[in-house]
């Protein structure tokens, strides 16, 4: 597997990650810069990807991780007949936005990411993960082809999102009966139902989903949950 990061790694926003194994490849979000001026015609900003505007059968397909402009806003310039991945929730939020937001556009019957649920395109496997950020229905994407694996973290809010939900093994085994999940995850899931007693979570009140999801989870294990504002 080889991996050409076209833009994103000198800037925040307009992500583009190009991703080939077995001479496929797809791409990683293909965002519009923040700085992108506005008197330059955008479609001169768009990375060269073979086949984003000429017909090319090596190109699979385009996986968006969130509904943001920094990592969406030049698909637009990207040819008819790209197969477009993207969270069901997220497109419909870019339907309702398309024509309040500058740039703004929605997309042709795109494929749907679900959290914790892997696609195979080609030679890839793909397994959205959901991440706690700004924007609705967000992802992080698991890639995986030809025996590697990459983790593409997509936008995350660091210390409540990705990165506190791996502390969640570590607080489920601290002495006492009552564990804290800073989120919801396959690891918070698992501290959830290997601790007893009242349970605790400290998120901002804006995590809406965070707070929503430690909700249910402590309605399936039958047990009290507190909810904090973190500072």
């Amino acid at each position: 597997m080889r991996i050409c990061i076209h833009r994103g790694t000198q800037e925040i926003g307009g992500t583009c990650i190009e991703v080939e194994a077995q001479g496929k490849r797809i791409a990683l979000d293909v965002g519009l810069p923040l700085d992108a001026p506005d008197d330059e015609p955008h479609e001169n900003l768009l990375s060269p990807v073979p086949g984003f505007t000429e017909a090319d059968d090596t190109l699979l397909g385009v996986l968006i991780s969130h509904p943001h402009l920094d990592h969406y806003g030049l698909t637009r310039h990207i040819r008819p007949g790209v197969p477009i991945h993207i969270g069901e929730a997220a497109h419909r939020i870019m339907c309702a936005a398309s024509d309040y937001v500058p740039n703004g556009h929605a997309f042709d019957n795109p494929h749907f990411l679900a959290n914790d649920t892997p696609v195979q395109i080609g030679p890839f496997r793909i397994t959205p993960r959901l991440v706690d950020h700004s924007a609705f229905d967000a992802y992080s994407l698991l890639v995986e082809a030809n025996g590697k694996r990459v983790f593409y973290s997509g936008d995350f809010r660091g210390r409540r999102g990705l990165i506190s939900a791996r502390s969640a093994a570590s607080c489920s085994r601290c002495s006492g009966s009552t564990a804290r999940y800073p989120g919801s995850s396959p690891t918070s899931d698992s501290a959830m139902n290997e601790t007893t007693g009242n349970a605790s979570m400290s998120a901002s009140w804006s995590s809406v989903r965070k707070r929503s999801f430690s909700r249910i989870r402590a309605k399936e294990s039958g047990r009290p949950l507190a909810s904090l504002p973190s500072s």
